[in-house]
């Protein structure tokens, strides 16, 4: 097992994990140089490897550095293949936005740490200032006698400077994971440092507005309306309600619920397509004194059938453009559309 090897886990192990992909796939350059008939020759060779990694089975680090090792070696051992005939032979998806097959790569960069003499000429290294971003992220590393120095190039349009020193620190916190423990889950190493635990944790989850104790949401939000009765409470496309008129839309819904015998402990089911009246519909299910359970119009009919089936709900809000195509139902359906809803009181329940 080589450093690289290690660091090409480590990476893709990040890299799936950022992305939420179980499988991914890291560009390698090698240096195509294992023909005799070439090795006197001056001349770029170097050639691009894909290696797909796969985490779906959730391995600990020894068998994912394993099966790295069996991906890279058999990988060279295709060298010679020019990459170009690789996509041309797997023809996958082209877009301008990005390099096929891979988005990301690793390189390792063997000259650091060389120290060349040439007479008396003092031989100073110059940091390589790339233009663009041949890749989405591209990291290089090259070890020396005490450590390694890792370089990591990434396209501005997709990424700041704070996000990839971030993502470096992640790489660290994987690397030693895998090292101190080969029998740990990889995708189980922590990434987040203490301070930016307690960051996410105490600072950005820090409560602004202390809420009343005791408060049921409705209530709340009926004082708001005393407060601010013509501000706008919601939007929706070219329509906006203020807090009177969502209040006096969702008074209606509850007290024709509240009139069906509906009440605490009941559940009314919504299905509506998104906008004003859906938000009257929660309010009113609330304020009726139930618990309301969402279904989108937009699921797979069994899978609405099955929530009706096993929430067991008494009444079902919806509108009659969505009634259509609901599965059958023995629960009395209420369209927040319907006219005769408009004759129920406007007053809090």
């Amino acid at each position: 097992m080589t450093p690289f090897m290690l660091f090409m886990g480590a990476w893709a192990v990040l890299l799936a994990r950022l992305s939420g992909q179980e499988e991914v796939v890291v560009g390698m350059p090698v240096a195509n140089r294992r023909r005799a008939e070439i090795e006197g020759l001056i001349g770029l060779f170097v050639n691009t490897l894909a290696v797909r990694v796969d985490t779906s089975d959730e391995p600990d680090a020894v068998t994912l550095l394993a099966r790295i090792k069996a991906r890279v070696v058999a990988a060279q051992d295709h060298q010679d293949l020019p990459f170009e005939q690789v996509v041309e032979r797997l023809r996958p998806p082209r877009s301008l936005a990005h390099s096929p097959l891979f988005q990301a790569s690793l390189t390792w960069d063997g000259s650091q740490g060389l120290d060349l003499q040439l007479g008396d000429l003092q031989l100073q290294p110059l940091e390589d200032q790339a233009a663009f971003a041949k890749f989405d992220l591209a990291l290089s590393v090259g070890d020396s006698a005490e450590h390694f120095r890792c370089i990591v190039e990434y396209a501005t349009a997709l990424f700041d400077r704070g996000t990839v020193e971030r993502y470096l620190g992640y790489l660290q916190a994987i690397l030693r994971g895998m090292v101190a423990d080969g029998q740990t889950v990889v995708n189980h190493i922590p990434l987040l440092s203490e301070a930016e635990r307690r960051q996410l944790t105490d600072v950005f989850n820090a409560p602004d507005v202390v809420y009343p104790q005791g408060q049921t949401l409705h209530s709340q939000f009926e004082a708001q309306v005393q407060r601010t009765p013509d501000a706008i409470a919601v939007s929706f496309a070219e329509q906006s309600w203020s807090y009177a008129t969502l209040n006096a839309q969702a008074n209606k819904i509850a007290h024709r619920l509240i009139g069906l015998g509906i009440g605490e402990d009941d559940r009314v089911a919504i299905c509506t397509h998104r906008g004003l009246e859906m938000i009257a519909g929660l309010l009113g299910i609330l304020k009726a004194g139930a618990a309301y359970v969402p279904l989108d119009p937009a699921y797979p009919l069994e899978r609405i059938a099955y929530t009706l089936g096993d929430s067991a709900p008494v009444a079902l809000l919806s509108q009659r453009s969505v009634q259509a195509a609901l599965p059958a139902s023995q629960v009395p359906v209420i369209s927040l559309d319907d006219a005769g809803l408009q004759d129920e009181s406007e007053r809090n329940p």
